[in-house]
């Protein structure tokens, strides 16, 4: 198990490493650790939510509940939250909600803009969330 204070200092870190690769022209991987930032930072919430200290850090450690968390939709991941960030910040949200963990595999080439976009985007997001 991760402890949750460990767990959203993680969210924040991997903002910093996106910020980086960012700044040294590394877009799609830039891309991929601010929507894995994301990620975290939903599941802090739904830890918070449901007064948890903790998210397992494997499979096997699941219980019934978190084990439906256990996810990289950041769609289904919002709407266990109760956030309804579609609601609230369309915008951010419209730009980041189709990122795909599989992202990784893949040579989307995003360009400049769109990852300052992405990434301005979870910032924004990371700050309600968390």
């Amino acid at each position: 198990m991760i402890a949750l204070i460990d767990f959203e200092q993680m969210a924040r870190d991997k903002l910093v490493d996106a910020d980086c690769l960012f700044k040294g022209n590394r877009f799609d991987g830039a891309v991929y650790l601010a929507g894995y930032a994301l990620e975290i930072a939903l599941k802090v919430r739904l830890c918070k939510n449901n007064g948890l200290l903790s998210f397992p850090e494997k499979k096997d450690e699941c219980s019934s509940l978190t084990n439906k968390w256990f996810i990289h939709s950041l769609v289904k991941l919002e709407s266990h939250s109760g956030l309804n960030l579609s609601s609230s910040h369309l915008t951010e949200w419209s730009i980041v909600k189709n990122w795909d963990v599989e992202a990784r595999y893949k040579n989307s080439q995003a360009s400049q803009l769109d990852a300052r976009d992405f990434l301005d985007s979870v910032q924004i997001l990371l700050a309600i969330i968390i």
